[in-house]
This record gives C-alpha cells, structure tokens and sequence, in this order.
C-alpha cells in the first residue's frame, strides 16, 4: 500500500479531475488537473491544491504529474511564497523550486520576503540564524561587478561564478600582454602612438583583474561566517 499524504479540503473539488487523471494517466486530463488546482478557491488552513498534488504525486511514484505540478509551482514563485514552497522543494527533494525560492528572496530582499510570506511563515523555512547571510548575498546579487542584479540562490555559487570569471579575464590579460610585447618588439616608431593606447588600455584590464580579486577575497571573508552555501 502507498501512504498518500493528507490531502485536506483542497482537493475535494477536484476530485473528477484527479480520478480522470488516474483513469488514463492521459496528459490532457493531467494539465485539466493542474488548471483546475489553480482555479479552486483558496484551502484555508490547508496547503494549496497545487502543493497538495505535487506531494501526492511524489507519493504515490507519478512521475510526470509529480513533474509537471513542481513545474507549475516554480513558475509562480513570489515573495509572499517563496518561503513556503522552499518548504515544499525540500520536502520533495526538487532542486529547481528550492533555486527559484533562494533566488526570489535574495532578489527582493529578505526584509521585503518575511514581510510578504508573514514572520512565522518565513522563519520556519530561512531560520533567523541564516537572515544576515541572505541579506549579504542580496548585496552581493546588486554590487556584483559582473551582472548587477544577478540571480544567486547561493553563497558558493555566487563566489564560484565569480572566480571562474577571475580566471578568465586573467588568462585573456596575459595572451594579451605577451602579444603585445611581440608587436612592441616588431614595431617602428610610427606606431609608438598606438603602443601607447594598447599600454594604457592594458593597465585598466589589469586594475580591473586586481579589483575584482580582492572583491571576491572580501566577499569569500563575508560568507564564510555564515558558515558557507545558504539555504540548503
């Protein structure tokens, strides 16, 4: 026998959706399913329709329901549910809502999320203890001179993106400078003008590479008080 979780109010109204799902396991009775868990009325003290399925579909081994249901939740994640669907992708072990909750919250702000979801609500997902890190990863989302505004679910990704940009604009500096100590080498003076230019522009890609190595050493600083990845 199969545990189905408690499915609670939410789903008596659908009842024919779900038993013609079942019956067929037929997608267009899955996605009349899925409509019809938005169109309910609100479920008062239980979860939501959409949550309920999601788990019962987790339960009972359909895969493409399952699928199909987180699909849905992770497309209509705000800040007044990102707190509690994180609940849910923890729950049911599915990376993509819980990345699209992280990044909701560090892009409005966890101040502006707690405020939306309710305090009991939020805290019982993002415990207190991880709020200072989340608003220093929402800081870092808009200071972050590669994409001001980036999406980063993450501590250890944010800082691993960054490095990874490091390495890269330093390997281009350094083809860069060795090409130019050929041409330097080869050129008469007719071309000392442009040498110049290419030097001036050089010195700011390296004061560029110099910049954002010691922002992300300040910013690994930050995070490791936090004890490391945020959220999981």
């Amino acid at each position: 026998d199969i545990a189905l979780p408690h499915c609670g109010s939410s789903v008596e109204p659908l009842l024919r959706e779900l038993v013609a799902y079942l019956a067929t396991r037929d997608a267009r009775e899955r996605e009349a399913l899925l409509d019809a868990c938005y169109d309910a009325p609100a479920p008062g003290e239980d979860e939501p329709a959409p949550v309920t399925i999601a788990r019962l579909a987790d339960a009972a081994l359909l895969e493409d329901l399952r699928e199909a249901a987180l699909r849905r939740l992770t497309g209509c994640v705000d800040a007044g549910c990102a707190a509690s669907l994180l609940g849910v992708a923890r729950d049911l072990g599915d990376d993509r809502l819980r990345r699209e909750c992280l990044e909701c919250v560090v892009r409005v702000g966890v101040d502006a999320a707690r405020c939306a979801a309710g305090a009991a609500v939020f805290d019982a997902s993002l415990p207190v203890s991880t709020h200072a890190g989340l608003r220093r990863l929402s800081a870092l989302a808009t200071s972050n001179p590669l994409q001001c505004g980036a999406t980063l679910p993450d501590a250890g990704e944010a800082i691993a993106m960054l490095r990874e940009a490091l390495e890269e604009q330093a390997e281009r500096l350094v083809e860069a400078n060795a090409r130019q100590a050929e041409e330097e080498a080869a050129c008469g003076p007719e071309r000392l003008g442009e040498v110049r230019r290419v030097r001036v522009a050089l010195e700011r890609q390296r004061a560029h590479v110099a910049f954002l190595r010691d922002f992300i050493e300040r910013r690994e600083g930050v995070f490791r008080e936090d004890g490391g990845v945020l959220g999981t």
